[in-house]
């Protein structure tokens, strides 16, 4: 919702502005943020390194969960053998393994969460920095961001995202 408000505005701006005689000063282009992220370079270096992290935790929690099916199964055979006492023991252990495994699960979000706001939080500043640069310096009026799917059409050549992404790498490199 807010983001139809924001783009009437935007639209309502654009068509006052055309009306007047600034309107021939008017100059619009648009990014897609999030295809600048994981195509860049060290968009695609971040990405990886985040998925060998949720492949670590996957492989943790693959396991405590195989142990937890293992300590069942047995339970489930020993069952009718066990008496009172090591039955409760056994659904204790069982029960703390679950716990420790939605501990584990949670855990892991947390941290691969947190992995990826630290990788992108300063590469979308850098890319942000890089499409204020080319506004300032080329005269846009203003530099739409497109991945929300808030632009359904637009001419050729608005778009400046692989130009983003081709000035974001060269600064990589020095």
């Amino acid at each position: 919702m807010l983001k139809t408000i924001l783009l009437a505005i935007i639209l309502l701006f654009s068509g006052v502005v055309a009306n007047n005689s600034f309107g021939a000063d008017l100059k619009i282009g648009y990014v897609d943020l999030n295809k600048a992220l994981n195509e860049s370079k060290r968009g695609r270096e971040a990405k990886a390194e985040l998925e060998a992290l949720i492949k670590q935790k996957q492989s943790q929690i693959d396991e405590l969960e195989k142990k937890i099916n293992n300590q069942r199964a047995e339970f489930e055979k020993q069952a009718g053998a066990l008496s009172e006492q090591a039955r409760q023991e056994k659904q204790s252990q069982i029960e703390k393994a679950i716990q420790d495994y939605q501990k584990l699960v949670q855990d892991a979000q947390s941290e691969v969460e947190k992995k990826r706001r630290d990788l992108t939080t300063g590469i979308i500043k850098e890319l942000k920095d890089i499409i204020e640069d080319i506004g300032r310096k080329e005269g846009y009026t203003i530099i739409l961001e497109s991945s929300e799917g808030l632009i359904l059409y637009s001419k050729e050549g608005l778009d400046l995202t692989s130009r983003v992404i081709k000035i974001y790498d060269e600064r990589q490199k020095k």
